[in-house]
């Protein structure tokens, strides 16, 4: 929080190569409590990086249900598509992973 709150870091500034916010590589890297930090500052689990990616996409290409979690519970759409029209979920279907998939699969019949 001290360099978000007194440093007045913008959580969703872009990197400008790719796109992506900090909370994209925290998601992109499993790392569940700094996207919780951003998140509670202010991130924006929607934006999209420059590949139409949002944090949602990456934590759910990479298998991180935690990370997913985190993201849904601070309002990620789980309907946006990135630039190849997959939506998170698709991408962890595609990869297999489990985990990601129980969640959705829960949340689908939870809500539905």
């Amino acid at each position: 929080n001290f360099f978000i709150n007194d440093m007045e870091v913008d959580p969703n500034s872009l990197k400008e190569d790719d796109g992506m916010t900090a909370l994209h590589l925290a998601a992109k890297m499993g790392m569940a409590q700094v996207a919780e930090v951003l998140l509670s500052n202010g991130a924006d689990p929607n934006l999209r990086a420059g590949d139409g990616q949002t944090p949602l996409h990456l934590a759910c290409d990479v298998g991180n249900p935690y990370v997913a979690v985190c993201l849904i519970r601070h309002n990620a759409n789980t309907t946006l598509k990135n630039r190849d029209q997959h939506t998170a979920f698709h991408l962890a279907f595609q990869k297999g992973h489990t985990s990601i998939i129980r969640l959705y699969m829960r949340s689908f019949f939870l809500d539905g």
